[in-house]
């Protein structure tokens, strides 16, 4: 299933609640700290229900401490005991917690990254480490881990023992979603570690990887982005593309609409083909072009688009 785009305040927000130890909110802190984006947030999808909390915060005139939640015998209702006021009504949305679906989290990263969603995400140690799969980063297949919570006590030694283990899969990224990395920390297998939020895109509203940024992370060669003159061969975020002639058609008219282009216009005026469908012009052997998808978008009325 491809996820829906989050913005990138969104994916920031999710990656700091990744690192903390339960990775749960609560509603207060949801609609007081992050009132701006708590639609957005609940929308994606990437929060479930949690259990609810037990305790709410009680303010005296000289202190404040938690003290539990109880129902109402007769009214069923929530309430907690003041004493200074004795009884109080409890709000339910007080007492609601909402956690990080891990699991779909880090699966999203992998999407992101471009790891093919034929390679299901691994985990490797419960709730710290999981192994995204292998990517093609300049024409290289590298290996992609994700760990969170690198810097709490035990979890860089229990880290860098699983990727001991691991053989025959070197010079790979480990993504970390800490934003305090110790630089002099490395791990077995030649692997980079990395913050996560180091690879994104840093102009684009949504969240995307910055694959360039990951081919620098690796100390691979950046190559100059764009479209050859013939638009035969490209270099788009990092990624070499080459064309067919009418392949290379489409993408110049693509390139040059700017928007989306319906497909009858797009494979009478651009390609000069009795194709039907635009996919079987980046299609053979079986598999579609490695541009289909990523560079390539369509909705499904018939629009296509470049997304750079």
């Amino acid at each position: 299933m491809r996820e829906k785009k989050i913005t990138r305040e969104v994916f920031e927000f999710l990656l700091r609640l990744c690192e903390q130890s339960e990775s749960r909110v609560s509603w207060n802190t949801l609609s007081e700290t992050h009132g701006d984006i708590i639609g957005d947030v609940l929308a994606s999808g990437f929060l479930k229900q949690g259990p609810n909390r037990n305790t709410v915060l009680c303010l005296t005139a000289d202190d404040e401490f938690d003290v539990p939640v109880e129902r109402d015998g007769t009214t069923g209702r929530f309430q907690y005991f003041h004493p200074e006021a004795g009884f109080r009504p409890v709000n339910p949305d007080q007492l609601r917690q909402y956690d990080l679906g891990l699991e779909r989290f880090i699966t999203l990263i992998a999407a992101g990254i471009g790891v093919p969603a034929s390679q299901r995400v691994e985990l490797l140690l419960e709730d710290l480490l999981w192994d995204l799969g292998d990517v093609q980063i300049t024409r290289r297949t590298i290996p992609i881990f994700f760990v969170r919570r690198l810097d709490a006590p035990g979890n860089y030694e229990r880290v860098h023992d699983a990727l001991g283990e691991i053989g025959g899969r070197t010079g790979g990224l480990v993504m970390t979603s800490s934003r305090r990395l110790n630089r002099h920390i490395d791990v077995p297998g030649g692997h980079r570690i990395v913050q996560a939020i180091t690879c994104m895109k840093r102009d684009s509203r949504y969240f995307e990887v910055d694959r360039a940024a990951l081919s620098n992370f690796l100390g691979f060669p950046v190559p100059r982005e764009g479209f050859s003159s013939d638009f035969r061969t490209a270099i788009i975020n990092g990624e070499s593309y080459r064309f067919t002639k009418k392949q290379a058609a489409v993408i110049e008219y693509l390139h040059q609409a700017g928007t989306p282009v319906h497909k009858n216009l797009l494979l009478a005026q651009a390609a000069d083909t009795d194709q039907k469908n635009v996919i079987d012009l980046f299609r053979g052997g079986g598999k579609n072009h490695p541009a289909w998808g990523t560079l390539i978008r369509h909705d499904n009325r018939g629009h296509y688009w470049l997304e750079y």
